[in-house]
C-alpha cells in the first residue's frame, strides 16, 4: 500500500497490516479480543 500526504504531495510505501491485526483492531483492541475469545492466538 501507499500512504499519501496530499498537502505536501509525498508518498510513503507501506506493508499492509496482517489479517489478524485488522481483526483485533476491528474488535476494539487486544483487551476486547481476549474478552471475546478467551485468549490470544495468532491463527
Amino acid at each position: 500500500g501507499i500512504v499519501k500526504n496530499l498537502t505536501q504531495g509525498s508518498e510513503i510505501p507501506i506493508t499492509p497490516l496482517p489479517d489478524v491485526m485488522i481483526k483485533i483492531l476491528n474488535e476494539g483492541g487486544l483487551a476486547k479480543h481476549i474478552e471475546k475469545h478467551g485468549d490470544f492466538q495468532l491463527t
